[in-house]
């Protein structure tokens, strides 16, 4: 009975195992912990405040340029009857840069799209957080189940190790077996300590992430041993089309044709006009002054600049389509590894579990009549180990692409 039991703790399906640790208080749900993570995450706050920082630059494009206030003093401390301030000339004016071209406008498009592309930055950043945070919650679950597995493998080579022991006592097998046995049992310790570590380690970085840090809170396996099939392609494609990170190639786009036009804008000549009051301290009259300032585009015409923009459109355009086109092709090959681990596990699962149950049964009821040696117990027992060790794998890996498309095609991304 005590190895029959044995034998269906390591048969149950991952997520039925009993739970690792004391009955928890609470369980914290995968959405509960992505809402904890974006709530806290230094990354985002920081991606807050380039955002608040790209308004700020906004604004500040729209300001016009200020006016100048001179005073000039002329006709004083020279000579003869310029001597002293008998003569002297005082002009107050104030002078005014004219913006033509509409620059002032395409300064302010261009500070615009600076702030979309920090907007867009930060929902690219979220959703990298929800992928990650993701990933460290499966990684908690993979290893409680890891642990699990330990424990039970442990379970098993004690009752092993007590039946080689009792057989050796009774002079059926030689000493060697026994060596054997607490050989196994030695390893199975190690593997458990490991198990152990492991989850104190995943736990602390899940804790990490999310600020919460109560050791008895139960996660929900069904977020590990999920058996829902992938995305269909048209899927795939129609979630990218909506991606930050293709948001961003055309906040790019927009931005560089929006420079564009500022550098076209600054081919364009600002005039200066001066208005002013002048005083004439010899006779006591007053005059107004005008002026009016106006480079001349001979030499400048802003010709490297505006070519310069032309060339950064076409370089955003093109990236963009390489962008896309990578984003797909790492779309399809988390799709292929769902698939992949999926397939996998239901052979695992469905055959390979049972079959390898059934040959660590057969093998430990041939033992108990002598009909195989200790070795070939010894054999089938790890042939099972490894099996539930795939079977774990195939969920993680399920797992990472799961967060991985669903990282591609941005959902759930609402924060």
């Amino acid at each position: 009975m005590k190895l029959k039991l044995l034998l269906v703790a390591f048969a149950l399906p991952l997520g039925g195992f009993a739970p690792v640790m004391a009955e928890p208080h609470s369980v914290l749900t995968l959405e509960a912990a992505l809402k904890a993570a974006l709530d806290i995450s230094p990354r985002l706050q920081a991606q807050d405040a380039a955002v608040r920082a790209s308004a700020g630059a906004e604004r500040q494009a729209a300001a016009r340029p200020n006016p100048e206030v001179s005073l000039n003093l002329e006709n004083f401390a020279g000579r003869a009857g310029y001597g002293g301030l008998r003569a002297v000339e005082t002009t107050a004016s104030l002078t005014q840069t004219i913006e033509l071209g509409g620059k002032r406008a395409a300064r302010r498009a261009v500070a615009a799209g600076d702030r979309r592309l920090a907007e867009v930055d930060r929902a690219r950043e979220a959703l990298d957080l929800r992928r990650d945070v993701t990933l460290a919650y499966g990684e908690v679950l993979a290893a409680e189940e890891r642990l699990t597995l330990a424990r039970a493998q442990m379970a098993l080579a004690n009752d092993v190790a007590a039946t080689v022991q009792r057989y050796v006592r009774a002079a059926r097998d030689p000493l060697l077996e026994d060596s054997k046995a607490e050989l196994a049992r030695t390893t199975a310790a190690i593997t458990e300590g490991q198990a152990e570590r492991e989850l104190r380690s995943a736990r602390r970085y899940l804790a990490l992430m999310t600020g919460i840090e109560d050791a008895d809170v139960r996660l929900d396996r069904r977020v590990l041993t999920d058996a829902s099939p992938p995305p269909r392609i048209e899927t795939l494609r129609a979630g990218l089309r909506d991606l930050p990170d293709l948001q961003q190639h055309e906040a790019s786009i927009a931005k560089g044709r929006s420079a564009m036009t500022l550098e076209q804008a600054q081919a364009v000549p600002d005039p200066r006009v001066n208005v002013g009051f002048r005083d004439f301290a010899d006779s006591g009259a007053t005059a107004f002054v005008l002026g009016v300032a106006l480079p001349l585009p001979l030499f400048d015409r802003n010709q490297g600049g505006i070519e310069r923009a032309r060339q950064e459109i076409t370089r955003a355009e093109q990236t963009r389509i390489q962008a896309e086109r990578d984003l797909l092709r790492l779309a399809l090959e988390a799709r292929a590894l769902w698939e992949t681990a999926a397939a996998d596990r239901k052979i695992l699962e469905d055959k390979a579990r049972p079959q390898a149950r059934r040959a660590l049964q057969l093998a430990r009821e041939g033992y108990d009549r002598g009909l195989f040696n200790y070795l070939q117990v010894l054999d089938a027992q790890r042939a099972l180990q490894e099996v539930e060790g795939q079977i774990l794998d195939s969920l993680k890996q399920a797992l990472a692409a799961r967060a991985t498309l669903d990282r591609l095609t941005a959902r759930d991304s609402q924060d």
